[in-house]
């Protein structure tokens, strides 16, 4: 019976989730994004202290995710060929750098390229921890894994925006500083990561590669180099959701300051903290329904949100949209970025990361430059220049719910198989 238990199969639950690495590259993520969290949220805002209008401003987010989705094209690539450790460093120094340059140049065409440089960092970094992340979990518990990594982003998104949005009113110098403190700590620990070269990580890649054997870097052609086909009806999703969640990313908080809501910052942490609850279960819950089934969950949830969000007019409703929109945001990003993983070689999981990445950007990226021209569009209505984004969002999330149902149907996810 002893023998006939050490060669049955592996129970997922039995194989080892939080490890060293694991935690390790967590906490790397968390002080990296809680300052693309904070400069997110105060940006706008310090960009509207300069004078720009909400076209610039929407203009300049553009641009960063213009930066970012270039760097997506690459960095994939590379970390697949030259290791995560190097791009990771050169993403975590392109995203303090510029910090220092906002603290000695307050000038507006200075700050926006140096915003685009962080456009670049921010992109190599992220898509480097992501990349990590499926290195060192099991594969059993790819979806768990991704749903409790996503609980350091969730901190991130509680933490960093009501930070920033508390302190911008001293001196947006002050949210500079503290975001340099929190590259910093990245950057040393990312410093300390050799999980590449342990025995315990070259076991497990040779494990991998008996159940299902990599694939030659060479094999691909063209451009399938930088993006990864499997991959794509997530990145589709993505860049559907991208877009539409630009709404509320770059314009809430400037939305309800200009209705004279008080507590906005606290919007922010209400949203983590619903975030962070369903992505305690989230994972377990995808293992059983279905990808596909709970992303479905998450677009209904973030329509209902967005529906919430164009009727504000208390702090109330404001808070009470922020809870509806965690939870769906807590079931929506962990599980596209499993679908994009799914299937994937391990020899590909950079380049599978690039192209859910570079979905976001490109979406973000567009979302923020129509909402910003919208805005400007609707600004003397009778409605107001942020609401009607709401109910556009809202009806562009049904038509991605049409399209999920078709991709569902058409590229099973490999995970619910």
């Amino acid at each position: 019976m002893a023998l006939a238990f050490r060669r049955a199969p592996r129970n997922p639950s039995a194989e080892k989730l939080w490890t060293k690495d694991y935690l390790k590259i967590g906490t790397i993520t968390l002080f990296a994004s809680i300052c693309m969290q904070m400069l997110i949220s105060s940006f706008p805002i310090y960009l509207e202290s300069l004078q720009c209008s909400a076209t610039m401003i929407g203009s300049v987010a553009t641009g960063y995710t213009v930066c970012a989705m270039i760097t997506r094209f690459v960095a994939g690539s590379l970390i697949d060929r030259k290791g995560r450790l190097i791009v990771g460093v050169i993403g975590l120094l392109l995203l303090g750098i510029p910090l220092m340059g906002y603290l000695s140049f307050p000038v507006v065409a200075v700050t926006v390229c140096f915003r685009m440089i962080q456009g670049f960092g921010a992109s190599a970094t992220t898509i480097t921890t992501g990349t990590m992340v499926a290195d060192v979990l099991p594969k059993s518990r790819l979806a768990e894994g991704i749903g409790y990594y996503g609980l350091f982003t969730s901190l991130a998104t509680a933490v960093g925006p009501a930070l920033a949005l508390s302190l911008i009113h001293y001196t947006p110098n002050v949210v500079f500083t503290v975001a340099l403190g929190a590259v910093a700590v990245s950057f040393l620990l990312m410093l300390t990561l050799r999980y590449e070269k342990s025995p315990a990580f070259l076991e497990k890649i040779a494990r991998e590669d008996q159940e299902e054997p990599a694939v030659a870097l060479s094999e691909y052609k063209g451009v399938w180099k930088i993006f990864e086909k499997k991959s794509l009806p997530s990145a589709v999703l993505t860049l559907c959701m991208g877009i539409c969640t630009a709404t509320s990313v770059n314009f809430l908080a400037l939305f309800a300051t200009s209705l004279g809501l008080e507590g906005v910052s606290f919007y922010f942490t209400i949203q983590a903290i619903f975030m962070v609850l369903v992505r305690l279960v989230g994972g377990r819950i995808a293992r059983k329904i279905g990808q596909y089934n709970i992303l479905l969950v998450s677009f209904l949830t973030i329509m209902v949100s967005y529906l919430l969000m164009s009727t504000i007019h208390s702090t109330g409703v404001l808070y009470l949209s922020a809870g509806i929109y965690g939870i769906g945001c807590g079931f929506c990003w962990p599980n596209l970025n499993v679908l994009a993983l799914s299937g994937v070689s391990r020899t590909r999981r950079g380049t599978a990361n690039s192209t859910y990445f570079a979905a976001y950007d490109i979406g973000s990226g567009l979302g923020a430059l129509i909402w910003g021209v919208v805005i400007d569009l609707f600004w003397e209505s009778p409605f107001g220049g942020y609401r009607p984004i709401f109910v556009i969002s809202s009806v562009l999330i049904v038509a991605s719910i049409f399209l999920l149902l078709y991709l569902k149907k058409r590229y099973p996810c490999e995970l619910d198989r």
